[in-house]
């Protein structure tokens, strides 16, 4: 039990903090933006650099992670987050370029190097429970600094509140050194593929492709959700900063609550892509709710609402992560997670940059929140008829 309880902490510690790190900017932005002078909703361009650097990142890790394997790619990643934190707090929007682009690295090779750390330690039919348990370290850490960095920001400042968070991140790197000989001290050695081999693999296997371009559909709605919300709840719907943080905050527990009941029941299943094309309907549907909120709405109705999107939103990518690694060839688990983490990133480049261009063009977040609910709803039927055919033809 221990072989594999102590990595799956370590893994789901090491992708809260880094996912913490990447949407605190998008919870401070409120603060951010007057005292920098750029306007808040340029928070889904930097979202969108934030995951074009991520994508790239973890495209590129492969070769890195057969190198120097998963602990020193988790190192590097949450080195990235400090970084990034660091860089901001100089306060002029060059720094928050930098800044977003340092954030956007440490969020890359997370899944790659956890599934190299993972893929040996946890039995297969325990892949679901264990990857989704790893990747619920997203929704957490987005709780986290939605629960955490608004009041920080009030007290500290919000360059406070970034030293703060990087600190922690500090602390994480020099506990991961002292479990690394436990982590992977006897990890078979990772296959080194050519630079493109994992991608060629991923996009020749139809199950892949369909899990990895569904995937970036649902990163559009999902990325695009979560870095908006407290902006869109200030200044659409009239909460305070600290209320919309805690509004975001409860989503995101939320999510990590689902994806581990969702775990654990995907396990007992045959076939799990109808179960992921739900959970892409349901998200469409609260996206819709969300577009419709409007500040003389009850407050519960918009925390509802906001909730019930964000929960959704959030909830399925440890069952994805799980069937890549169910699906990868041996010994190729972590490059193809390094693939198709690239692929579905690129949703996050795509959502939260098109979002913030349409609502810039139409003056409206109902059209931004139109283009992310088409996304996530043709991601979902796309899951739903594969899963149709994986199952006739079992």
């Amino acid at each position: 039990m221990r072989r594999a309880l102590v990595p799956l902490i370590a893994t789901f510690l090491v992708q809260t903090l880094c996912s913490a790190a990447v949407l605190a900017l998008a919870t401070m932005m409120p603060k951010v933006g007057p005292d920098v002078g750029v306007p808040s909703w340029v928070i889904g361009a930097f979202t969108a650099i934030i995951y074009a650097v991520a994508a790239t990142s973890s495209f590129l890790s492969a070769q890195p992670l057969a190198r120097f394997g998963g602990v020193r790619l988790c190192q590097a990643a949450l080195l990235s987050g400090t970084l990034g934190l660091l860089v901001m707090t100089i306060a002029t929007p060059l720094a928050l370029i930098l800044g977003v682009f340092l954030v956007g690295g440490s969020n890359g090779p997370l899944n790659a190097a956890s599934a190299a750390i993972l893929a040996h330690r946890v039995p297969p039919n325990w892949y679901s429970a264990a990857f989704t348990v790893k990747q619920t370290g997203v929704p957490f850490g987005f709780a986290l600094s939605g629960a955490i960095v608004p009041p920080l920001a009030t007290w500290l400042g919000w360059q406070g509140a970034a030293w703060s968070l990087a600190a922690v991140l500090v602390l994480a790197i020099a506990a991961l050194q002292l479990l690394s000989a436990e982590l992977e001290g006897d990890a078979p050695p990772i296959e080194r593929p050519a630079l493109l081999e994992p991608m060629r693999v991923l996009f020749a296997d139809r199950r892949l492709r369909a899990l990895a371009l569904a995937s970036l559909l649902y990163v559009v709605a999902q990325h695009t959700v979560t870095f908006v919300m407290v902006t869109y709840l200030v200044e659409t719907c009239g909460l305070s900063l600290v209320v919309a943080g805690q509004v975001l905050s409860v989503s995101q527990f939320g999510a990590a609550g689902l994806r581990l009941a969702l775990g654990t029941f995907a396990d007992r299943l045959r076939e799990r892509l109808s179960l992921l094309g739900s959970i892409g309907l349901i998200t469409a549907i609260g996206c819709t709710a969300v577009a419709l909120a409007r500040p003389d709405w009850p407050f519960l109705a918009i925390a509802a609402a906001a909730v019930i999107c964000g929960t959704t939103a959030a909830s399925w990518n440890g069952l994805s992560v799980g069937e890549f690694v169910r699906w990868a060839p041996p010994g190729q688990a972590g490059a193809i997670n390094a693939a198709s983490t690239a692929v579905v990133f690129s949703g996050g480049v795509v959502g939260p940059g098109l979002f913030s261009a349409v609502v810039g063009v139409s003056g409206s977040y109902v059209a931004g929140f139109v283009v992310i609910t088409l996304a996530v709803g043709i991601g979902g039927l796309w899951l739903l008829a594969e899963g149709r055919r994986l199952r006739r033809e079992a």
